[in-house]
């Protein structure tokens, strides 16, 4: 059984709420994040010349911002949003799980939090910071 992502093209969550990232692959083994069919980034490979791959959630914080006022009343803040360099190569943006909590260069992964969209219980990507992981 999985949980359901609430970004489903984006990753997939398994019943342990553990997020699997999804990302392209070109023919020279560049891969990119998020996913999309309109070619490569790298040498311009479109269609069935692209291969989906999972991603591991794992990377090394690049750059971090903290937002404490959103103009938008329905967003609770404050929100830490984190660059994060992936394992496998890919930069991507993503919300730390604990506010003020990441620093250049320490080890993130991927994980879910629960939230609730009318009658359903869906799963939001975070990024935890992993202490003393190589940080």
């Amino acid at each position: 059984m999985t949980n359901n992502s609430a970004e489903p093209l984006l990753y997939s969550v398994d019943e342990g709420g553990t997020p699997t990232l999804a990302g392209v692959r070109d023919s020279s083994g560049f891969i990119s994040y998020p996913p999309q069919a309109a070619g490569s980034l790298l040498n311009g490979d479109h269609g069935t010349q692209l291969h989906t791959v999972p991603l591991s959630g794992r990377g090394r914080i690049h750059a971090t911002a903290t937002v404490r006022f959103h103009t938008s009343p329905d967003i609770d803040t404050p929100f830490t949003v984190a660059s994060i360099v992936l394992d496998e190569g890919p930069l991507v943006r993503g919300i730390l799980d604990v506010v003020d909590s990441g620093r250049i260069g320490e080890s993130v992964v991927a994980t879910t939090t629960a939230i609730r969209r009318g009658d359903e219980d869906l799963y939001e990507l975070r990024f935890h910071v992993e202490k003393g992981a190589g940080s």
